[in-house]
C-alpha cells in the first residue's frame, strides 16, 4: 500500500468516526453491523478499500485477507450517488 492511500484513509477514517459521534442513530446502526466487511471496489482509479464497522466507528483498511460480507462496485461518482 502506497503512503500517499494509506494517509487518506487514516484521515478519512478520523474524519468519519468524528461526524458519526454527532449522529447516535448511525452510530446505533454500526452496533448491528460490527464484525462484518464491505469490500468498496472502485473502478476509476481502481482502488479496493474495505470497511469494518466497530461498535460506533468505522474502520477503513487497504488490505483484508479474509472473506467479506457485502461487495459494492463502481466510479467514485456512482457510488456517491
Amino acid at each position: 500500500m502506497s503512503t500517499i492511500v494509506a494517509a487518506a484513509l487514516a484521515g478519512a477514517e478520523q474524519l468519519i468516526n468524528k461526524a458519526l459521534q454527532y449522529d447516535p442513530a448511525t452510530q446505533q446502526g454500526l452496533r448491528a453491523l460490527s464484525g462484518n466487511i464491505l469490500a468498496v471496489q472502485l473502478t476509476n482509479p481502481a482502488l479496493t478499500l474495505y470497511v469494518s464497522p466497530l461498535d460506533d466507528e468505522l474502520q477503513l483498511m487497504s488490505h483484508w485477507d479474509g472473506d467479506v460480507d457485502t461487495r459494492i462496485s463502481g466510479s467514485w461518482l456512482a457510488l456517491a450517488q
